[in-house]
């Protein structure tokens, strides 16, 4: 199966009393969390029927997942743009990079940023869940997150 990407649709956010609200879409996101995402939705389970499966898309996502993403980027897209101030090469802030970080992330070599298992909802709906550690490696801001 080969991957390519969904980006259309819309994430819906849910508002009060079931009505939903303007949902996120592709454009709203940074090159970075672009990127990001990308990397994301590679390492997603099929959504679909057997016979037609398919990687999730944007639309897949579930809202929480979606700020879990932009919380994760804006903080590292600070922290980019702080090493590309101070004359790092390296464009910190691209869609490149978002993936980069994905992958990184992935890999457990982050200390702020543990590795996520990306799982499937029964509604066909893509969360994140943020790898358990030890109290004693945690950060302060991963002591805060848990599912999304």
């Amino acid at each position: 199966m080969t991957f390519t990407l969904d980006t259309s649709g819309a994430v819906e956010i849910p508002g009060s009393g079931g009505q939903v609200r303007r949902g996120w879409l592709w454009s709203d996101l940074s090159p970075f969390a672009q990127g990001y995402v990308e990397a994301l939705l590679r390492d997603a389970p099929a959504v679909g029927p057997q016979s037609d499966l398919r990687f999730p898309g944007f639309s897949d996502l579930s809202p929480e997942a979606v700020a879990m993403i932009l919380a994760d980027c804006a903080h590292d897209e600070k922290v980019g743009r702080q090493l590309n101030l101070a004359g790092n090469p390296e464009d910190r802030t691209s869609r490149k990079a978002g993936r980069g970080f994905w992958r990184e992330r992935q890999t457990g070599n982050l200390f702020d940023a543990p590795p996520q298992t990306v799982f499937l909802t029964d509604d066909g709906k893509v969360k994140l869940k943020v790898a358990n550690l030890s109290p004693t490696t945690r950060s302060p801001r991963q002591s805060e997150e848990g599912e999304g």
